[in-house]
């Protein structure tokens, strides 16, 4: 795992779920329940591989700092 992929891919998702969960909270106020249900599906989706790619960078020596950015820390 390299460090610039890392962080390349951490920053993606956390856009990702960013858009999500503004356009859930768009539907909210539209009041779409089932685009909701399928942004709600999505966001689940993203967070798996959110909580997948934290667990593989800890694994691999990377820990991520207060600003967000992965370093190599082993």
């Amino acid at each position: 795992m390299e460090l610039e992929k890392l962080q390349s891919e951490w920053d993606d998702l956390n856009k990702q779920i960013n858009e999500v969960t503004e356009n859930m909270n768009k539907i909210l106020h539209m009041g779409k329940e089932d685009s909701f249900s399928d942004n709600c599906d999505k966001l689940i989706e993203l967070e798996t591989k959110y909580n997948q790619l934290s667990y593989e960078a800890r694994a691999n020596g990377f820990e991520l700092g207060e600003d967000y950015i992965w370093r190599k820390y082993r």
